[in-house]
């Protein structure tokens, strides 16, 4: 289990791309640490052998973890303005 430093913020649009180095298929379980458990998000990603995916988050405000078999799972993140503003990013998380 992985836990990012960031907080993701509302007021952007996010792109989390996984990378698959493996010669196996892989799950990748996305959990948002948030105190509130009714409204927590989980998503699951498949990574195909070798492969990329990615999942979009809007209104997301929240930091989150990832459980896979990688021995570091970090992702690359695509910070996107949800507005016409100049603050896009990339950043490993």
């Amino acid at each position: 289990c992985y836990t990012t430093i960031f907080r993701f913020q509302k007021t952007d649009v996010y792109h989390l791309v996984f990378n698959n180095p493996t010669n196996n298929s892989l799950e990748i379980e996305i959990i948002e640490c948030n105190e509130n458990k009714e409204n927590k998000f989980t998503k699951k990603l498949f990574l195909k052998t070798l492969g990329t995916e990615y999942i979009e988050l809007r209104n997301f405000d929240s930091s989150i973890s990832f459980i896979s078999n990688l021995p570091i799972c970090r992702c690359l993140i695509f910070k996107n303005p949800f507005r016409q503003s100049y603050n896009m990013d990339v950043f490993h998380s």
